[in-house]
């Protein structure tokens, strides 16, 4: 379900963004999945509020070379890079 979350959530959220807006809700995104939300982004970004980080690790992390957006899942083999 995690991986399906993941997949919906970027293409719900931001996949009526410009390439610009893909571009920042990439690197949103990835922030989001780390263990801790990284303060580098939220002074970049003016984020006021403290994220709180996830009570495990994620079982089925982003790969990560290229956007979040360059991936789909696939339940029987996890993510998998469009091009291949």
């Amino acid at each position: 379900m995690q991986g399906v979350f993941f997949f919906s959530c970027i293409w719900s959220l931001g996949g009526t963004l410009d390439t610009q807006g893909r571009a920042t809700f990439n690197i949103l995104f990835r922030g989001l999945l780390e263990k801790e939300f990284p303060e580098t982004l939220k002074e970049e970004f003016g984020l006021p509020m403290n994220v709180k980080q996830p009570l495990k690790p994620y079982i089925f992390p982003i790969p990560v070379q290229g956007l979040v957006y360059d991936y789909r899942f696939i339940k029987e083999v996890r993510y998998q890079n469009k091009s291949v």
